[in-house]
């Protein structure tokens, strides 16, 4: 049967997020209120992380108090809000979302609180989205392939 203008034939191709990576033919996201999200047995500590990482990161306050604070190489709130177009309170608030992120760790200087970047989250963050697009961009060189023999099969 020929195709006329406009029409494909479809491939569809499941795949699978566990915590020892991307895995084909084995659907593992589930549908969930209207979002896709992986399922909770594939959630694991690395996970987390990386998700707090990245609510962490999603907001622009908190990606230039983490900017400053790099730059400064340590920074109290003080500082920060100083530089910033938000109050000190605002700052400590996200210091501490920060903190609890891992991205930063704080000490005790006297009566200020001194903060540091711990580059470890960010740097297994960014791990994970280089595994990520290494993973999606061997699917799409697969699906491309499949693509290509099926077209070649048509003998167009």
């Amino acid at each position: 049967m020929q195709k006329g203008a406009g029409e494909a034939d479809l491939v569809v191709i499941h795949l699978e997020m566990t915590s020892e990576g991307w895995l084909d033919e084995q659907p593992e996201w589930q549908a969930t209120g209207g979002a896709w999200r992986p399922d909770e047995a594939v959630m694991s500590e690395q996970t987390d992380e990386i998700e707090r990482v990245l609510a962490a990161l999603a907001d622009p306050t908190r990606r230039r108090i983490l900017d400053a604070v790099a730059v400064r190489g340590e920074a109290t709130a003080t500082m920060l809000a100083a530089e910033l177009p938000v109050s000190r309170q605002a700052v400590a608030k996200h210091l501490a979302l920060l903190d609890r992120a891992g991205l930063i760790t704080g000490y005790r200087d006297g009566r200020e609180k001194r903060y540091v970047v711990r580059a470890e989250p960010l740097a297994a963050t960014a791990q994970w989205i280089t595994d990520l697009a290494a993973a999606w961009d061997a699917r799409l060189a697969r699906i491309k392939r499949i693509a290509e023999e099926m077209d070649a099969g048509s003998g167009d």
